[in-house]
Protein backbone atom coordinates (compact mmCIF):
# COMPACT_ATOMS: atom_id res chain seq x y z
CA UNK A 1 0.00 0.00 0.00
CA UNK A 2 1.45 3.30 -1.18
CA UNK A 3 1.71 6.03 2.29
CA UNK A 4 2.06 9.54 2.15
CA UNK A 5 5.51 10.85 3.10
CA UNK A 6 5.96 13.55 6.04
CA UNK A 7 2.80 11.86 8.26
CA UNK A 8 4.56 10.06 11.04
CA UNK A 9 3.47 8.16 13.08
CA UNK A 10 0.84 7.88 10.90
CA UNK A 11 -0.10 5.89 7.00
CA UNK A 12 -2.40 6.91 5.00
CA UNK A 13 -3.93 4.70 2.59
CA UNK A 14 -4.02 6.36 -1.40
CA UNK A 15 -4.82 3.25 -3.05
CA UNK A 16 -8.27 3.05 -0.79
CA UNK A 17 -11.66 1.24 -2.12
CA UNK A 18 -14.76 3.28 -2.25
CA UNK A 19 -17.62 1.71 -0.54
CA UNK A 20 -20.80 1.85 -2.35
CA UNK A 21 -24.25 0.69 -0.59
CA UNK A 22 -25.31 -2.18 -2.73
CA UNK A 23 -28.73 -0.24 -4.22
CA UNK A 24 -26.22 2.63 -5.24
CA UNK A 25 -23.71 0.29 -7.21
CA UNK A 26 -26.72 -1.72 -8.98
CA UNK A 27 -28.24 1.31 -10.29
CA UNK A 28 -24.83 2.90 -11.35
CA UNK A 29 -24.14 -0.23 -13.23
CA UNK A 30 -20.80 -0.89 -11.21
CA UNK A 31 -18.66 -2.82 -13.28
CA UNK A 32 -17.39 -4.84 -9.96
CA UNK A 33 -19.05 -7.10 -7.71
CA UNK A 34 -20.99 -5.00 -4.74
CA UNK A 35 -18.72 -5.42 -1.91
CA UNK A 36 -19.47 -5.44 1.66
CA UNK A 37 -17.79 -3.43 4.58
CA UNK A 38 -16.80 -6.86 6.17
CA UNK A 39 -15.33 -7.49 2.39
CA UNK A 40 -13.85 -4.64 2.14
CA UNK A 41 -11.73 -5.14 5.41
CA UNK A 42 -11.13 -8.25 4.92
CA UNK A 43 -9.45 -7.31 1.79
CA UNK A 44 -6.95 -4.25 3.33
CA UNK A 45 -6.23 -6.69 6.04
CA UNK A 46 -4.99 -9.36 2.98
CA UNK A 47 -2.79 -7.35 1.44
CA UNK A 48 -1.27 -4.91 3.89
CA UNK A 49 2.38 -5.67 5.30
CA UNK A 50 3.78 -5.08 8.56
CA UNK A 51 6.94 -3.74 8.89
CA UNK A 52 9.81 -6.39 9.48
CA UNK A 53 10.11 -7.53 12.77
CA UNK A 54 6.77 -6.55 14.19
CA UNK A 55 3.40 -8.57 14.99
CA UNK A 56 0.46 -7.47 13.26
CA UNK A 57 -2.66 -6.05 15.32
CA UNK A 58 -6.16 -5.31 14.07
CA UNK A 59 -8.40 -3.05 16.06
CA UNK A 60 -11.86 -2.66 14.94
CA UNK A 61 -15.20 -2.13 16.69
CA UNK A 62 -17.98 -4.22 16.91
CA UNK A 63 -19.40 -4.22 13.48
CA UNK A 64 -16.51 -6.32 11.63
CA UNK A 65 -15.97 -8.90 14.26
CA UNK A 66 -17.03 -11.58 11.98
CA UNK A 67 -16.10 -15.43 10.54
CA UNK A 68 -14.75 -13.85 7.76
CA UNK A 69 -12.20 -11.30 9.54
CA UNK A 70 -11.48 -14.03 11.79
CA UNK A 71 -9.84 -16.51 9.49
CA UNK A 72 -8.42 -13.49 7.46
CA UNK A 73 -6.50 -12.66 10.33
CA UNK A 74 -5.57 -15.67 11.44
CA UNK A 75 -4.21 -16.50 8.16
CA UNK A 76 -2.00 -13.78 8.14
CA UNK A 77 -0.89 -14.40 11.49
CA UNK A 78 -1.97 -10.71 12.88
CA UNK A 79 -4.04 -10.46 16.10
CA UNK A 80 -7.71 -8.97 15.95
CA UNK A 81 -8.34 -7.33 19.04
CA UNK A 82 -12.35 -5.95 18.42
CA UNK A 83 -15.23 -4.54 20.91
CA UNK A 84 -18.38 -7.04 20.38
CA UNK A 85 -22.15 -6.41 21.15
CA UNK A 86 -24.19 -7.85 24.00
CA UNK A 87 -26.40 -10.19 21.74
CA UNK A 88 -23.35 -11.62 21.09
CA UNK A 89 -23.76 -15.66 22.06
CA UNK A 90 -20.70 -17.32 23.74
CA UNK A 91 -19.96 -20.90 25.28
CA UNK A 92 -17.47 -22.35 27.42
CA UNK A 93 -16.35 -25.68 28.97
CA UNK A 94 -18.42 -24.17 32.39
CA UNK A 95 -21.19 -23.06 29.56
CA UNK A 96 -21.13 -25.51 27.00
CA UNK A 97 -24.89 -24.13 25.49
CA UNK A 98 -24.18 -20.47 23.73
CA UNK A 99 -25.37 -17.64 25.90
CA UNK A 100 -25.72 -13.83 24.98
CA UNK A 101 -23.07 -11.88 27.01
CA UNK A 102 -26.22 -9.53 28.29
CA UNK A 103 -26.91 -13.09 30.34
CA UNK A 104 -23.32 -13.67 31.20
CA UNK A 105 -22.07 -10.67 32.59
CA UNK A 106 -24.41 -10.59 35.52
CA UNK A 107 -23.42 -14.12 36.39
CA UNK A 108 -19.66 -13.46 36.65
CA UNK A 109 -18.30 -13.21 40.47
CA UNK A 110 -17.39 -10.19 42.07
CA UNK A 111 -13.83 -11.95 42.75
CA UNK A 112 -13.10 -12.43 38.99
CA UNK A 113 -12.75 -8.50 38.37
CA UNK A 114 -9.36 -6.72 38.30
CA UNK A 115 -8.13 -3.49 38.10
CA UNK A 116 -6.78 -2.17 35.18
CA UNK A 117 -5.29 1.90 34.89
CA UNK A 118 -5.49 3.15 31.39
CA UNK A 119 -4.34 7.20 31.72
CA UNK A 120 -4.90 7.83 35.05
CA UNK A 121 -8.76 5.91 35.03
CA UNK A 122 -9.62 2.79 36.78
CA UNK A 123 -11.39 0.11 35.07
CA UNK A 124 -13.25 -3.16 36.23
CA UNK A 125 -12.05 -6.01 33.75
CA UNK A 126 -12.94 -9.58 33.91
CA UNK A 127 -11.32 -12.08 31.36
CA UNK A 128 -11.84 -15.77 30.23
CA UNK A 129 -11.74 -17.81 27.46
CA UNK A 130 -15.07 -18.54 25.68
CA UNK A 131 -15.88 -20.06 22.21
CA UNK A 132 -17.62 -17.26 19.36
CA UNK A 133 -20.10 -18.57 17.17
CA UNK A 134 -17.87 -20.61 14.30
CA UNK A 135 -15.80 -22.02 16.75
CA UNK A 136 -13.39 -19.05 17.17
CA UNK A 137 -11.70 -19.66 20.78
CA UNK A 138 -10.87 -16.03 22.17
CA UNK A 139 -10.17 -14.13 25.15
CA UNK A 140 -13.15 -12.48 26.36
CA UNK A 141 -12.78 -9.07 28.24
CA UNK A 142 -15.96 -7.70 30.43
CA UNK A 143 -16.04 -4.33 31.29
CA UNK A 144 -18.33 -3.21 34.45
CA UNK A 145 -18.96 0.11 35.39
CA UNK A 146 -22.17 1.54 37.97
CA UNK A 147 -24.93 2.89 35.21
CA UNK A 148 -26.00 6.07 35.36
CA UNK A 149 -29.27 5.55 37.04
CA UNK A 150 -31.86 8.86 36.21
CA UNK A 151 -35.12 8.14 39.06
CA UNK A 152 -38.45 9.26 37.86
CA UNK A 153 -39.08 9.99 41.51
CA UNK A 154 -38.00 11.01 44.68
CA UNK A 155 -39.07 8.03 46.00
CA UNK A 156 -37.23 5.96 43.65
CA UNK A 157 -34.16 7.56 44.53
CA UNK A 158 -34.08 6.47 47.97
CA UNK A 159 -33.63 3.27 46.77
CA UNK A 160 -30.13 1.58 46.95
CA UNK A 161 -29.29 -0.68 44.42
CA UNK A 162 -26.26 -1.19 42.49
CA UNK A 163 -27.02 -1.71 38.46
CA UNK A 164 -24.25 -2.03 35.94
CA UNK A 165 -23.22 -1.06 32.71
CA UNK A 166 -21.09 -3.53 30.53
CA UNK A 167 -18.78 -3.26 27.48
CA UNK A 168 -17.57 -6.88 25.70
CA UNK A 169 -13.53 -7.07 24.21
CA UNK A 170 -12.22 -10.16 22.47
CA UNK A 171 -8.59 -10.91 21.49
CA UNK A 172 -7.47 -13.67 19.35
CA UNK A 173 -4.39 -14.04 21.31
CA UNK A 174 -5.23 -15.58 24.53
CA UNK A 175 -1.70 -15.24 26.08
CA UNK A 176 -1.90 -10.97 25.90
CA UNK A 177 -2.53 -9.79 29.10
CA UNK A 178 -5.52 -7.72 30.00
CA UNK A 179 -3.95 -4.68 30.11
CA UNK A 180 -2.13 -4.97 27.02
CA UNK A 181 -5.24 -5.66 25.34
CA UNK A 182 -7.15 -2.90 26.63
CA UNK A 183 -4.20 -0.28 25.85
CA UNK A 184 -4.23 -1.90 22.35
CA UNK A 185 -7.65 -1.42 22.37
CA UNK A 186 -7.78 2.16 23.39
CA UNK A 187 -5.06 2.79 20.43
CA UNK A 188 -8.56 2.61 18.28
CA UNK A 189 -9.99 5.74 19.23
CA UNK A 190 -7.30 7.60 16.45
CA UNK A 191 -9.79 6.39 13.89
CA UNK A 192 -12.59 8.60 15.21
CA UNK A 193 -10.55 11.56 15.65
CA UNK A 194 -8.58 10.78 12.25
CA UNK A 195 -11.96 10.94 10.89
CA UNK A 196 -12.93 14.14 12.76
CA UNK A 197 -9.34 15.64 11.17
CA UNK A 198 -10.47 14.71 7.58
CA UNK A 199 -13.97 16.80 8.35
CA UNK A 200 -12.82 19.30 10.59
CA UNK A 201 -9.17 20.44 8.52
CA UNK A 202 -9.43 19.19 5.05
CA UNK A 203 -13.30 19.64 4.79
CA UNK A 204 -14.41 16.18 3.90
CA UNK A 205 -17.71 16.80 5.93
CA UNK A 206 -18.61 19.25 2.75
CA UNK A 207 -17.56 16.70 0.00
CA UNK A 208 -20.30 16.57 -2.67
CA UNK A 209 -18.64 14.34 -4.90
CA UNK A 210 -20.20 11.20 -6.15
CA UNK A 211 -17.84 10.19 -9.23
CA UNK A 212 -15.00 7.58 -8.09
CA UNK A 213 -12.71 9.08 -10.13
CA UNK A 214 -13.60 12.74 -8.36
CA UNK A 215 -13.47 11.12 -4.72
CA UNK A 216 -9.83 9.88 -5.60
CA UNK A 217 -8.74 13.37 -6.79
CA UNK A 218 -10.16 15.15 -3.31
CA UNK A 219 -8.48 12.43 -1.51
CA UNK A 220 -4.98 12.49 -3.11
Amino acid sequence: MRTARGTRPYRLPFAFRLYRRQQDCLAAGCPERFLTKIELACALVEQWQPPTGTQGVVLVDSWYVSDELLAVCAKRGFTLIGGIKANRQISSPSQPLPLALSKVAPQIAESAYQSVTLAKQRFLIAAMEVKLKGDWTVKLLVNRAVAKIYPKSAEAATVSQAQYSYLYFVSTDRQMSAKTICELYAMRWEIETFHAHLKELLGFDHNQCRLERNVERLWT
